[in-house]
């Protein structure tokens, strides 16, 4: 079946202060996290203005990838849906299903592939997919994942380039020393 829309899935992140708690009790349920751990990642996006960027830059990419396929083709909807947060992923299948949308290439935005990343999204749409079902008495959008891209050329030097820029910023002992550099995702 060809595609005829693209997905970007997410993790998604609260909007507003008042969206932290809910969001991260959507994101930790069924996890035994005590609650200074949790008022300790709530601190961390108060810090951050009380809301993280990564809904509103989601939406950016996807408003950015519809302008490319509007103008290089195939002239696709884009959607974003997220696993923690609004979108969340039953909201756009919905939408999906309402623009007659069949199948979609679901494009997994964490580049890194493992369990806690690619797993647990590919699993929770399974789930809103097999309750949508249940629901709505309808197949949901079939979703075909695109290949992992880590380690695609283009997003390599993408980094690096990011990296390089901004290496002036970060003090270190002695730069020419400097052989690898790691970096986390994380509040």
């Amino acid at each position: 079946m060809l595609h005829d829309a693209v997905l970007l899935i997410g993790f998604g992140g609260p909007n507003s202060a008042e969206e932290i708690l809910p969001f991260l009790t959507n994101v930790l349920r069924g996890r035994p996290v005590s609650p200074g751990r949790i008022e300790e990642v709530a601190g961390h996006y108060e810090l951050m203005g009380g809301r993280s960027p990564y809904n509103e830059l989601t939406v950016r990419q996807a408003e950015g990838l519809k302008r490319i396929l509007k103008r290089e083709g195939p002239d696709l909807p884009v959607y974003v849906g997220m696993k923690n947060w609004h979108p969340l992923f039953g909201e756009v299948l919905e939408q999906m299903a309402r623009d007659g949308v069949k199948c979609a290439l679901g494009i997994i935005l964490a580049p890194h592939q493992g369990e806690a990343s690619w797993g647990r999204y590919q699993v929770a749409m399974k789930e809103v997919q097999a309750d949508f079902a249940f629901r709505m008495g309808e197949t949901a959008a079939e979703i075909k994942y695109c290949e992992p891209w880590f380690d695609h050329p283009l997003f390599v030097e993408a980094a690096a380039d990011k990296l390089r820029c901004k290496m002036d910023k970060v003090r270190f002992a002695r730069k020419d020393r400097i052989k690898f550099f790691f970096t986390a995702h994380s509040v």
